[in-house]
């Protein structure tokens, strides 16, 4: 059974709250695929849109990695809150029973930034940058791994979302400018969050076939499948690093 959560003001509920219905979600993947997809070929054979598409760039990146730092914050008090430091096992394996209600709200306000993060594609494709398909692909599919997960209650997602949005604070304050010392916290971060994920989803796959003690998952399915987008994105950033690495 799911755990009894507070219902004062805000009852996370995957699937009744709005805009967290499956139809939706996969609605949105579906529609930011096609769309993506169609202004490539758009553009493809046209000259950058730069007449508004640079200050665009620069506020998005420069407000996403403002609410990212703010987000990292705000999920680390209200865990702390909710208890899911009192030990290793809270916080990986088997969540605390009295989650607060503003702990429910940051992993809403989560879910919904991910598709936000579809406008990135947008502004690059029309400004004429390099898009590869690890950062298409990640921005495709994290939104459908954050909604499994909450809907499944995916029980390390805590420690992920804090090194996410942790990630995500420095990635866009580096492509705003902010500061040219960011990019050496996203070179370690990006790589470092990926082996996290794949880590801690064979530890909690261990716990549920080999141990027999699984973790707070509802479903086998969103264990697989978290740990398996992890694993394709590790991937594709190692090619994408060694593709850099011939080019230079």
């Amino acid at each position: 059974k799911k755990k009894t959560i507070s219902k004062m003001d805000f009852n996370l509920n995957i699937g009744s709250n709005l805009f967290t219905s499956l139809e939706f979600m996969f609605g949105m993947t579906i529609f930011s695929i096609i769309l993506i997809v169609s202004l490539e070929s758009y553009m493809a054979h046209r000259p950058p849109v730069l007449s508004w598409t640079i200050k665009a760039a620069f506020i998005n990146n420069l407000f996403y990695g403002l609410f990212s730092w703010v987000m990292m914050i705000f999920i680390g008090i209200t865990a702390w809150q909710s208890g899911f430091f009192t030990s290793f096992t809270t916080l990986y394996c088997h969540a605390p029973k009295n989650i607060t209600l503003y702990y429910q709200l940051a992993l809403y306000l989560t879910y919904l930034s991910k598709f936000w993060e579809i406008w990135d594609l947008i502004l690059v494709i029309l400004m004429k940058g390099k898009i590869t398909l690890h950062f298409k692909i990640h921005h495709w599919t994290t939104a459908s791994i954050t909604w499994f997960a909450l809907r499944d209650q995916v029980s390390f997602m805590l420690p992920l979302l804090l090194i996410n949005n942790l990630l995500h604070g420095f990635v866009y304050w580096h492509f705003a400018g902010v500061s040219p010392y960011f990019i050496h916290a996203v070179v370690f971060l990006i790589p470092f969050q990926y082996a996290f994920g794949v880590s801690m989803g064979v530890l909690i796959l261990l716990h549920r076939f080999y141990w027999k003690t699984p973790c707070d998952a509802l479903t086998t399915f969103s264990e697989l499948y978290g740990l398996s987008m992890f694993v394709v994105y590790a991937i594709l950033h190692q090619l994408e690093n060694i593709e850099k690495e011939k080019e230079d």
